[in-house]
């Protein structure tokens, strides 16, 4: 359990780590006044919760407390149709990702707030890196990470986002994330190609 923790903190504290570079960056091709547009992309369809009156287990408690999903912004859903329109697989572990950067940066009020994102977010990380996934898109651990921190420089690209964001970390730092259980995909990464 210490090794999951110390390594979802690890990846976290490194994809933090980026972003605050990717900000402080002189990146002057970017246009911080652009808004992003509202995705016509349906947002997937999440588990159904389970009423048994049997623990439904943290990753069910904790999508029993979030708020509604937003729609990923335009810029997200074209990014990833163009450099990912071969993989379905990477499409949906980027976009389960891309729902909790979504929540961190529509919806966090608080650290009980933060904590639910941070939960959706290491989830996502946990699906990506999972040896079902990297075997279907035959990458290892270091090449499934690039593509996530590219994928969260298109999502934050955004002035206002990038703030959020960083308001988020804020509200998240030393929090322990729940454990996602041995799937914490939710989709089944089987059935799609590649």
């Amino acid at each position: 359990m210490w090794q999951f923790k110390a390594g979802v903190g690890a990846t976290i504290a490194v994809l933090i780590v980026l972003g605050a570079r990717w900000i402080v960056s002189d990146d002057t091709d970017s246009d911080i006044a652009h808004k992003p547009e509202p995705s016509a992309t349906p947002v997937p369809v999440r588990p159904a919760i389970k009423h048994s009156g049997i623990d439904p287990g943290p990753t069910d408690r904790m999508m029993q407390s979030l708020r509604p999903a937003r729609p990923l912004p335009q810029r997200f859903n074209n990014y990833l149709a163009q450099e990912y329109a071969n993989s379905a697989v990477t499409r949906q572990v980027l976009t389960q990702i891309a729902q909790g950067w979504s929540q961190a940066v529509n919806n966090v009020r608080d650290p009980q707030d933060a904590k639910r994102a941070g939960d959706e977010i290491a989830q996502g990380i946990a699906c990506a890196l999972g040896e079902d996934v990297l075997a279907k898109v035959n990458l290892d651990q270091q090449e499934m990470l690039d593509r996530i921190k590219a994928a969260r420089a298109v999502m934050l690209d955004d002035e206002s986002d990038t703030v959020a964001y960083l308001r988020f970390q804020s509200l998240a730092g030393g929090q322990f994330f729940d454990d996602p259980q041995a799937r914490p995909c939710r989709f089944d990464p089987s059935v799609l190609l590649n």
